[in-house]
């Protein structure tokens, strides 16, 4: 039964934010690169995320455990490639904040922009990665 209740505030989290996507897109006037760049991330987010919630829901209906060994050392694998990924994200906006700007005329990356691109590629490379492992199914 918990798991049922998880599985629907999953769901419910995911439309939450589709909606609200679909309010900024709706409220906003004309978006920049870095803009369209978040709308991918977000999408990929919670669409991965969908796609791990009807998944557990398959299993469910099915009667399989939600949880299992394989599946937590999946996530656990995935989880710590993120954090991997994560440093080396940081490191690299670093040195574009830098570098790149003096030597090549372009803008540099606002504390707003490194936030947001900080937490929402490595929540998508998490998802992709935890669907990747999954689906090969060795750890």
């Amino acid at each position: 039964m918990k798991d049922k209740y998880g599985l629907i505030l999953g769901l419910g989290i995911a439309i939450a934010a589709l909606v609200g996507l679909l309010f900024f897109l709706k409220n906003s006037g004309e978006l920049e690169v870095i803009e369209y760049i978040y709308l991918l991330l977000v999408l990929l987010i919670v669409a991965g995320t969908s796609i791990i919630l009807l998944k557990k829901a398959k299993d469910i209906k099915v009667g399989l455990p939600v949880g299992d060994e394989l599946t937590e050392k999946t996530t656990w694998k995935a989880g710590y490639y993120t954090y991997l990924f994560s440093v080396w994200i940081a490191v690299s906006l670093l040195w574009y904040n830098i570098l790149v700007p003096e030597r090549f005329g372009v803008p540099e990356l606002s504390v707003e922009q490194v936030i947001g691109i900080l937490v929402l590629l490595p929540g998508a490379f998490f998802i992709g990665l935890a669907l990747y492992l999954n689906k090969k199914g060795e750890v």
